[in-house]
C-alpha cells in the first residue's frame, strides 16, 4: 500500500528562498508524521506487523487532480482510494473538488470514501457505465467483485442517445460473464 500525500506549494516571487530550502525538511516531517499515523491505523485495524507492506510518499509537485492519477500510474496502482469532504456546490458536496477531479481524470479505478463512513462488508457493487468501453470496464471490475465475493449490479441510464449496437454488445458481455478469466 502506498500512501501518497501532496503538499501543494504556491510558487511566487514574494515567498522567501529560505522557505524553499526548508521545504524538503517540512516534507520529511510530514512523511514521518504520516508514517506514525498509518502504523497506528493499521494496528487499530488488527492487521499484524509485516502483513501489509506500506510506503509513504510526500511531494510538492503538481496539483492534486493531476498529480494523484499520474503518481498512481507511475507506481502501477490497481486502485486509488480517496476520502471525500463536501465543500460547495452539488458536485463538491457529493465528492469534494479534488476527488471529483481525480474521478474524472484517472484511468485507474477510484474508490471514494465519505468522511464519516463506517466499514461494512460489501455484498453488492453498483457499477455505472456508458457502455462505450464496457468489455474493458467489466474486465477491470470483475476481479475486485470476485475478491470481495460481491455481486455486480450494472447501471445504465438510456436517454435514447446510444446505438442499439452498444446496448446489444453490453448484453452479450453480461451473458458471457462466466467465461471471463479472473
Amino acid at each position: 500500500m502506498v500512501y501518497f500525500h501532496l503538499n501543494p506549494q504556491i510558487i511566487s516571487a514574494e515567498i522567501p528562498v529560505l522557505y524553499y530550502d526548508n521545504l524538503k525538511r517540512l516534507n520529511q516531517e510530514i512523511k514521518e508524521h504520516l508514517e506514525k499515523e498509518l502504523k497506528k491505523h493499521i494496528q487499530d485495524a488488527g492487521i499484524g506487523e509485516g502483513v501489509l507492506e506500506t510506503e509513504v510518499i510526500v511531494t510538492t509537485e503538481g496539483g492534486p487532480v493531476s498529480a494523484i492519477p499520474s503518481f498512481a500510474q507511475k507506481c502501477e496502482a490497481d486502485i486509488i482510494i480517496m476520502g471525500t469532504h463536501g465543500k460547495t456546490g452539488f458536485e463538491k458536496f457529493v465528492f469534494g473538488s479534488v476527488t471529483a477531479g481525480v474521478l474524472e481524470n484517472s484511468k485507474i479505478p477510484v474508490l471514494a470514501i465519505p468522511q464519516h463512513f463506517k466499514y461494512e462488508t460489501i455484498e453488492k457493487i453498483a457499477f455505472s457505465s456508458s457502455f462505450t468501453s464496457f468489455t474493458n470496464e467489466i474486465k477491470s471490475i470483475l476481479p475486485f467483485c470476485h475478491d470481495l465475493e460481491a455481486t455486480l449490479e450494472v447501471i445504465h441510464l438510456d436517454y435514447g442517445l446510444l446505438s442499439e449496437k452498444l446496448i446489444e454488445h453490453a448484453k452479450s458481455v453480461i451473458a458471457d460473464i462466466d467465461h471471463f478469466v479472473i
